[in-house]
């Protein structure tokens, strides 16, 4: 079975690459219902989940939405005919009409008279369609950045491990996107938030992606309402060529030390907007692996000049 990508009857390609992590809220599932999702983007269900609780309308309206946001449905894409994708979602093709009639008012999709399923329109989602997003609070900001330090540099390096020449093509074809887009900062922050899910898509685990699909969607609250200056997509786009090139490049230390310039750039910009330094200095564990041998060469240095 090809993991990569899926086709759905009646449709275009749909592409999945991790078979769709689910997308349920963790904050009201238990961690087996949530390792039952996350086993699920292996099987051939593809990317929609039957939907159960709170109003069906909602939930697929949600599910779609994240689908895009996440950039699994990525614009000009098909998605499936109306009696496959109800049957899929497990709800009755009135109900999926009403989440189409909001999702085409969104201006997220385009529906078509014919057999044919709606198009997607928009690659920008705006973020109460989602599923419950995070509350996060100001104070949030700086604990969620060392979150950052933590586990992207990992999950990238795990990417460059485990992924594939289609993988490392697809960062590089996000960031000509990128170049290409409008300069809707709104646009380039969602743009962003595709190309960190597209690193964890390309470890092939489950649980890396869902790690970083939480830590995207804290972020993203966080630049909707405390770090809403815009800023350079030029330069945004250089740091996300940078980056792909060194993890494509499967050198460990390369992609150590972009991801500390990729990060820093996101942390100068909270400290430049909030007036605030970090609350908490950096731990000596999130310090770039490059820095502790840049000085010890340098102490070493000082020891053979006396």
């Amino acid at each position: 079975m090809d993991r990569r990508k899926c086709a759905w009857p009646n449709s275009g390609q749909l592409h999945c690459p991790l078979k769709q992590v689910g997308i349920a809220s963790a904050a009201r599932t238990t961690p087996d219902q949530a390792l039952g999702a996350e086993t699920e983007a292996f099987s051939d269900s593809g990317p929609f989940r039957r939907i159960a609780g709170r109003t069906a309308v909602d939930q697929a309206v949600a599910q779609v939405a994240e689908l895009i946001w996440s950039g699994q449905l990525r614009s000009g894409e098909r998605m499936p005919a109306e009696r496959s994708l109800s049957e899929r979602l497990g709800i009755s093709r009135p109900t999926l009409r009403e989440a189409v009639h909001r999702l085409e008012h969104a201006g997220l999709i385009a529906v078509s008279l014919g057999r044919a399923g709606a198009r997607v329109q928009s690659d920008l989602v705006p973020l109460q369609l989602l599923d419950e997003m995070p509350h996060i609070n100001r104070s949030d900001i700086s604990g969620l950045l060392e979150a950052r330090r933590a586990l992207e540099p990992r999950i990238a390096q795990l990417a460059a491990l485990h992924g594939t020449t289609e993988d490392f093509d697809h960062l590089l074809r996000l960031v000509v996107k990128q170049r290409q887009a409008p300069p809707d900062w709104d646009l380039h922050c969602q743009l962003d938030t595709r190309f960190h899910l597209a690193i964890a898509r390309a470890t092939h685990s489950p649980t890396a992606y869902a790690l970083m699909r939480e830590l995207q969607r804290r972020l993203a609250v966080a630049r909707t309402y405390f770090l809403r200056s815009p800023q350079d997509p030029k330069l945004l786009a250089d740091i996300h060529e940078a980056t792909g090139r060194a993890i494509e490049s499967r050198d460990m230390h390369r992609i150590e030390s972009e991801m500390s310039s990729h990060l820093g750039w996101l942390e100068r910009v909270w400290e430049r907007e909030s007036g605030m330094p970090r609350l908490r200095s950096m731990p000596n564990f999130l310090t770039p692996l490059a820095e502790p041998s840049l000085s010890g060469r340098r102490s070493r240095g000082r020891a053979s000049s006396r």
